[in-house]
């Protein structure tokens, strides 16, 4: 071999041997990589992985192409804790790894794809799982991180793809299943080498998640500077009832169902120098929610919620939403019956707020809304808190409208609301809101809420009532920020109102329509005003029952008193300037009276000025109304609420005063069958501050037209009248004051009636009189029965005839004045056409008299004390017998002043013929009556003048009366009737003197039974009243012993002469009296003066002269004693004194005249006849001087009275006794 040829043979060898060199590296290379690789993997893989798992691992089998780097796995496993299989399991893992990598000095492979992985997740408890033990062995085993920093790791990873998958996940804790199938995963690359770091990479998932399709794709720079990645996450309908058991609460309700769709994209990126950026956009949709309570009460249903997510900036804190649609929610809410709600009870107690240690200073997360919109919800509301019951209402067709809100305050939000409701509400609101500050402005609109449909929060307002129709619309115009609530131009309504007792069949209270406009509020100024109410067509019924209560009073329940505050904020102010009412009608009925008050007020008229808080000014008030269909009243002033004063015009016309009989009648057996009211004034009324009543004052016009008054008891009318007016009225209250121009009563009519029982009906009419004795009712009627016991001393001393020289008059005192009185004035008083009817029913047969024609003035009435007035009246009695008051008089002043003169004329005594036969036992034939009667009070003291004439008295028959005086009635009216038949006498009028008054039956009988009374009980002072002599016309005196008639008698017996003239029926009785203890010493004294006469009468014959009758001859003074001892010397008696030769001695003339006294014959039987004496002498000078027939002139057998009284007079007389 040649030296050219061995370089050339050895460069062959080493080559050969550099191949061989490589066909065996190449060949171990094969079968390592073919062969002994995969058996070292198949190895060592699952023992290395089972140390650091801690689990068994399995690899079924492994596959590597040495030369085309080709790797293949199959069958890899991990078993569970336990050693349960497949835990976690990956069908298939093939990846391709390129020789460039050593061109890149990093790991670049082709393509990576795993097939049908799946992995089993099992929650045990709250902090384990099934892979618990993995992580925690990776925790412990797990290094320090370095802290250089090498940069991204160099490597690359192309065609990822995941395919197959699936996860099941156990949740043991709450006991839920999730799976996860068809899980498909695709990246096109990833990589960490500098060139391409920038290159986005744009992976795609998508699986069914719970048979739910899930789809996420996107882009990523995952190892580039600003780690840029954006993904697509697409779910459609994932049902998300399964996570109800990953909520960190127990939950109180029940998600029956939810889908949730979502289109959104994910976007994170980190650009350097500006911080992370980590957003969310897209669309995202909740559809068939159905959330219920645990008992299966619905709460909410959601068909389909659509959110718009404009953009989510989660580390720039702001969210902007689009869009949000609410389709058909249905809501149900209920209130519990403690008063909570019951979603509140769905949710977790709230935590305990925990004061926060540091401040932040974190920008406020921003909100914006571009548009949110509800349609067609429902909302179901209950209350079982109400107060008088459930409640339930249900919202229909509820629309809702939000756009343009933020929650930073830049702009105002447009919000719209309009809903309707099951009870026919419908509700409305347009305007604007903000959240920072928060303020809000807007109308809100409610119209047709019925009332009753709320009634469980009213209802036990309203005691033993409902409302049972009403509906209320409302429009609120409103600002509310920071500094309050502000309403301005709100407006309520009012419609249909009836509110309905509950013991009535018809609404009490109905409001046609009432309108409450311009209403303003200002919850910072605290004030409140309303421009005004106005209200047309409203009825109220109200109903007062017998305990004095009013049925709508009661329907509030009592109020328990609040306790006193002290007011830390200013008060509010309130006012409402203006109260209209028109159309009103008012109806009341009063039963706490006898006899029910039904009062209609009608087409009522009100208008109200200014009321409010300030009552510094008066408020202007007119009113109108017609009043039980014909009566007007109309009011127009002001009052004053702060003094509660009033300064009004009033006005009255024709007001039924029928309707309110039972307040004038009330205990009266008496109604009111008419009576119009009618009056025109200005009233006032004061303040009352410090006063129990308020000083009132009325000054107009008032009457009272067509008035009937009935004595329901016999059923007949008791007064009437044409008009009752009082015109230039002034009345007062503080002071007390009355003043008039003039009153008139025009055609005027009054029934006074005395029953059978002797009651007077207008007292009788009244409950006072119920339990009256009928006597004492009689009494104060008609005269009674009297006796001699019942006259008075002095009662009939004085009067007499027209003849006499003087007539005496009856005085008497004037009762003490009452206190003061207020000024009254009244200018004229008027009488027209009067008529006053008596009837008398106690006595038999009944009596009736009419006072006709009544009419007059009285002129000048006044309290001034320097006043009087004039009075002018004229009457007549039966149309016959006219009656005439005049002259002057002041009943007001202190000293009752008065100076009247009255007259009748012709009344007709026989019909007034039932009283005598009543009380007197005859009846009157006839007769008539005429009077006279003066009344003047001065200095209070009461004159009265009364002259009565009785023309042709004649009683009648007699009649069996067991009220009748057992007097001799004819004899009283012989004493008192003249020669003409007239007996004209001037008595006393009884009566009240502080007040008198003309009654033509008192005037008659009083005046009737007193003189019967003294014709009974004195005839001879009646005589001797009228032709004198007085009382002591009853008898003639004699001296005693004798029956001569002295001149003193011989006066009475001129005037009793003049009397039995005068009294033609008269007759008269003479009875001769004696008194033994002054006639017997008398008629001693007459026996020695007889002898003496005789005596003397002896003288007178021897002296040629022829002497008078014994009893007339006189004794001459210088002979007494001669005639004396003549006397004695003649007379025969025992007991004479004699000398001692038995001769008549001498003795002094008194002796011999008591000696003559002693030995008088006086018998029995002189004394009788010394009576009968003195009866013939006062007969023989009545027949022979006076004249008077014999027959009416009779002697009565004389007596002795042996015994007189102390107090009596001498009875030396003749008794006279009329007949």
């Amino acid at each position: 071999m040649s030296e050219s040829e061995a370089p050339t043979t050895n460069r062959k060898s080493r080559i050969q041997l550099w191949a061989l060199r490589i066909v065996i590296a190449l060949a171990v290379y094969a079968l390592a990589g073919f062969f002994g690789l995969p058996a070292l993997v198949k190895w060592q893989l699952p023992k290395l992985a089972s140390e650091q798992l801690g689990r068994q691992v399995t690899l079924d089998e492994m596959r590597f192409n040495p030369f085309s780097l080709s790797l293949s796995l199959s069958g890899l496993a991990v078993a569970e804790a336990d050693g349960t299989p497949d835990a976690a399991r990956i069908g298939r893992i093939d990846t391709d790894l390129q020789w460039r990598s050593l061109a890149y000095w990093g790991l670049v492979f082709s393509r990576l794809s795993i097939d049908a992985p799946s992995l089993r997740l099992v929650r045990v408890d709250e902090t384990q799982h099934n892979w618990s033990d993995v992580i925690a062995r990776f925790a412990q085993s797990a290094s320090s991180p370095s802290d250089e920093a090498e940069g991204p790791t160099r490597f690359s990873i192309n065609n990822i793809e995941i395919s197959g998958g699936a996860l099941d996940i156990e949740d043991r804790l709450v006991g839920v299943k999730h799976t996860v199938r068809e899980l498909t995963v695709g990246v096109p690359f990833i990589s960490g080498f500098p060139a391409e770091v920038e290159r986005h990479v744009q992976p795609a998932l998508s699986a069914r998640v719970d048979d739910t399709a899930f789809r996420l794709e996107g882009h990523t720079r995952p190892f580039g500077e600003d780690l840029e990645t954006v993904f697509d996450i697409e779910l459609d309908a994932l049902d998300v009832t399964p996570y109800m058991a990953y909520l960190p609460f127990e939950p109180a309700f029940k998600l029956l169902s939810g889908a949730l769709s979502t289109q959104l994209e994910l976007a994170f990126s980190d650009p350097k120098g500006q911080g992370p950026r980590l957003t969310l956009a897209g669309v995202a949709t909740l559809a068939a929610l159905e959330v219920q309570h645990r008992d299966d009460r619905p709460v909410i249903t959601l068909p389909k919620v659509d959110v718009a997510i404009g953009l989510l900036d989660v580390f720039g804190r702001s969210l902007k939403i689009d869009r949000v649609l609410v389709e058909q929610p249905v809501i149900h809410l209920r209130r519990l019956a403690d008063g909570s709600l019951d979603v509140l009870q769905l949710m977790p107690a709230a935590p305990e707020a925990r004061t926060p240690e540091t401040q932040t200073s974190e920008t406020a997360f921003r909100v914006a809304v571009e548009q949110f919109q509800v349609s067609g919800a429902q909302f179901h509301f209950s209350d079982a808190a109400a107060p008088a019951g459930p409640f339930e209402t249900t919202l229909k067709d509820i629309d809702v409208g939000l756009s343009g809100f933020v929650t930073d305050g830049t702009q105002n939000a447009q919000l719209t609301v309009a809903a309707r409701s099951e009870a026919g509400e419908q509700i409305t609101h347009e305007g604007q809101l903000a959240i920072a500050p928060v303020r809000a402005s807007g109308t809100l609109t409610l119209s047709g809420l019925p009332l009753t449909h709320y009634a469980p929060y009213y209802a036990n307002q309203l005691v033993g009532a409902k409302l049972t129709g009403g509906t209320v619309g409302v429009s609120l115009p409103y600002e509310f920020d920071a500094a309050g609530l502000r309403v301005a131009k709100g407006q309520l309504d009012l419609a249909k109102l009836a509110l309905q007792l509950d013991a009535q069949k018809k609404p009490s209270v109905q409001v046609a329509s009432l309108k409450v406009s311009g209403v303003a509020l200002d919850t910072a100024a605290r004030n409140v005003t309303v421009a005004r109410i106005g209200s047309t067509g409203g009825n109220v019924s109200l109903r007062r029952a017998r305990d004095g209560s009013i049925d709508l009073a009661r329907i509030v329940p009592p109020s328990a008193e609040p306790e006193a505050t002290t007011p830390a904020e200013p008060a509010w102010k309130v006012r409402l300037a203006q109260t209209d009412l028109s159309g009103w009608d008012v109806r009341f009925e009063d039963r706490a009276v006898r006899t029910p008050v039904v009062v209609d007020i009608e087409r009522t008229e009100l208008s109200v000025g200014a009321l409010g808080t300030d009552l510094s000014q008066p408020v202007p008030l007119t009113l109108s109304a017609v009043v039980n269909k014909g009566g007007y009243v109309a009011a127009k002033g002001k009052v004053d609420l702060a003094s509660l004063a009033v300064n009004m015009r009033l006005d009255v016309k024709h007001l039924p005063l029928r309707a309110f009989e039972a307040y004038a009648t009330e205990g009266i057996e008496a109604s009111l069958r008419s009576a119009n009211l009618s009056l025109g004034g200005q009233l006032s009324v004061g303040a009352a501050a410090g006063q129990s009543t308020p000083p009132v004052r009325f000054r107009g016009d008032a009457a009272i037209t067509d008035l009937i008054a009935v004595d329901t008891r016999a059923n007949t009318d008791v007064l009437t009248w044409k008009r009752l007016a009082v015109d230039g009225l002034d009345v007062r209250t503080d002071p007390l004051s009355l003043s008039a121009t003039e009153i008139t009563l025009s055609d005027f009519f009054s029934r006074l009636v005395l029953s059978a029982e002797g009651r007077l009906n207008f007292r009788e009419m009244t409950a006072a009189e119920k339990d009256s004795q009928q006597a004492a009712a009689a009494q104060a009627v008609a005269p009674t029965a009297v006796t001699s016991s019942s006259v008075m001393p002095g009662e009939f001393d004085g009067g007499a005839s027209s003849a006499a020289a003087a007539e005496p008059v009856a005085t008497a005192t004037v009762a003490p004045p009452s206190p003061a009185l207020p000024p009254i004035r009244i200018d004229r008083i008027v009488l027209e056409k009067g008529n006053v009817a008596f009837a008398d029913r106690f006595v038999r047969p009944n009596y009736d008299a009419n006072l006709t024609e009544v009419a007059g003035t009285l002129e000048g009435l006044s309290s001034d004390p320097t006043s009087v007035a004039t009075l002018s009246l004229t009457a007549a009695i039966d149309h016959a017998a006219p009656v005439t008051i005049t002259g002057q008089l002041n009943p007001l002043r202190e000293d009752r002043y008065l100076d009247i003169v009255a007259t009748m004329r012709g009344f007709e005594l026989p019909t007034v013929s039932p009283y005598s036969g009543k009380y007197v036992g005859y009846g009157i034939a006839k007769g008539k009556l005429s009077a006279d009667l003066t009344y003047q009070i001065t200095d209070r003291k009461l004159t009265a003048e009364n002259k009565i004439l009785l023309d042709q008295l004649t009683f009648g028959d007699a009649v069996d009366s067991p009220d009748a005086v057992s007097l001799p009635v004819h004899l009283a009216v012989a004493l008192l009737k003249n020669s003409k038949g007239e007996i004209d006498l001037s008595i006393p009028v009884s009566g009240t003197l502080d007040d008198p008054q003309f009654s033509v039956a008192g005037l008659v009988w009083r005046a009737f039974f007193n003189l019967i009374v003294k014709a009974v009980t004195s005839p001879f002072a009646l005589l001797g009243s009228v032709f004198g002599g007085g009382e002591d016309l009853a008898y003639a005196e004699f001296a005693p012993g004798t029956h001569r008639l002295s001149a003193e008698t011989t006066k009475k017996l001129e005037s009793l002469a003049k009397a039995l003239t005068e009294r033609p029926a008269l007759k008269i009785e003479l009875t001769g009296q004696v008194d033994p203890a002054r006639d017997e010493p008398g008629l001693r004294e007459q026996w020695i003066l007889n002898r003496m006469r005789d005596r003397q009468r002896e003288a007178l014959l021897d002296a040629g002269k022829t002497p008078p009758a014994l009893e007339d001859i006189e004794i001459p003074a210088d002979r007494r004693e001669e005639l004396l001892t003549e006397a004695y010397d003649e007379a025969d008696f025992e007991g004479k004194p004699r000398n001692f030769v038995g001769l008549t001695k001498s003795i002094p003339a008194d002796q011999m005249r008591a000696l003559m006294l002693k030995n008088a014959p006086v018998s029995e039987a002189d004394l009788a006849a010394l009576g009968k004496a003195r009866a013939q002498a006062v007969r023989d000078w009545l027949v022979g001087v006076g004249k008077i027939s014999a027959e009416r002139v009779f002697m009565v057998t004389p007596s002795a009275r042996k015994a007189q009284d102390k107090d009596a007079g001498p009875s030396s007389r003749v008794v006279f006794s009329l007949k």
